[in-house]
């Protein structure tokens, strides 16, 4: 394998240049600014491939050692997205470069905003520090789809030793036996139910805080982007929903999609409790038509929302069409495993 040593050998060596190689660029681009204008096309491609050269030097064995000191995570995160990008804000603020130098003050913004999300392991991997810390706080706000194992807790036929073994392979797993004395009948105890009903509209509950998370996260990028951006074409689109009732529409919208809902979600005794997250469910399809009425109709009614009867025969359509499709695809497959040889033996089989 000379040609993998040789080109292992090449990217540490271009590892190790990356503090230069960065120091000169910014050098370079000052003095040289055809030179830099010629490059920038070029930007977006290099910067991929110095994130990825960057990842690449850290050892997962560091990661999860990292893992292990919680408390450090929650204070390197706590810098990183909270104390740098305020403390830059107030030296920006103190210097006041907003009036004397505009462009200068929107690029140090962004610039602060931006590492805590993007470039955070990168850059410490290039100066030399702990990156592996850097990228374990990172993947800390990484959404991943929950698995909750239910094992009954004196079970002979799948013990929860088994359960906890695959919840440790599984990321983001959780192991909560069921403490119950039916081993492997467990489910069939009424008595059991609660505890199996809970652990599942916890997950559940969990879910929906994380789709109430998402789309707040969507709409208040728009309106970042739209913001600092400031083009008329752009902002032009929230004068338009800053008239005649069109305003209180727009300012219900925070306390709609995210101030009543979080902090409902947050409480895990709503998490658990299931007519609690129906009523949060139902509450998240309203919203979401509204914002979806919202953001198209002001572009229609110039002076606050028209209610009127194709609205409604619209979303009912909608609707029909896509429960018809689902109905037509169930209907389509089977729910039993009709190639198994086994399949007429089992549906007739008794237990002696």
């Amino acid at each position: 394998m000379p040609l993998l040593a040789a080109l292992a050998g090449w990217l540490a060596w271009l590892g190790r240049q990356g503090t230069r190689a960065v120091a000169a660029s910014l050098f370079i681009g000052i003095l040289l600014p055809p030179l830099a204008a010629l490059l920038k096309p070029v930007f977006p491609y290099a910067l991929f491939a110095l994130l990825c050269l960057a990842f690449l030097r850290v050892n997962p064995t560091e990661v999860r050692r990292h893992f292990r000191h919680p408390l450090r995570i929650a204070a390197a995160a706590s810098w990183m997205m909270l104390a740098t990008p305020v403390l830059i804000g107030l030296i920006l603020v103190a210097l006041n470069l907003s009036e004397r130098v505009p462009g200068l003050y929107i690029a140090m913004i962004l610039q602060a905003a931006s590492p805590p999300l993007i470039s955070a392991p990168t850059l410490a991997a290039l100066m030399g520090l702990d990156a592996a810390l850097s990228l374990a706080t990172q993947a800390l706000g990484a959404i991943k789809a929950r698995t909750i194992i239910l094992p009954g807790q004196y079970d002979s036929y799948f013990p929860p030793v088994d359960s906890f073994y695959e919840a440790s392979k599984i990321p983001g797993a959780e192991c909560r036996p069921i403490p119950s004395t039916w081993g492997h009948m467990t489910l069939w105890n009424p008595d059991d139910r609660p505890f199996i009903d809970a652990a599942i509209n916890d997950a559940l509950g969990k879910w929906l805080l994380a789709l109430t998370s998402f789309y707040t996260y969507v709409a208040f990028s728009q309106y970042f982007l739209i913001w600092y951006s400031n083009l008329p074409e752009e902002t032009i689109w929230y004068r338009h929903r800053m008239v005649g009732s069109w305003l209180s529409v727009s300012l219900a919208m925070p306390f709609l999609r995210f101030l009543i809902p979080f902090p409902i979600l947050l409480c895990l005794p709503a998490k658990r409790n299931l007519k609690v997250i129906g009523f949060m469910a139902v509450w998240s399809l309203i919203v979401e038509y509204i914002d979806l009425y919202w953001i198209v109709m002001p572009t229609y009614y110039k002076t606050g929302p028209q209610p009127h009867w194709l609205d409604l025969a619209t979303l009912v359509t909608t609707v029909s069409i896509c429960g018809l499709v689902f109905w037509s695809r169930f209907r389509a497959h089977k729910m039993v495993p009709v190639g198994d040889l086994r399949l007429e033996q089992s549906l007739h089989f008794e237990n002696a």
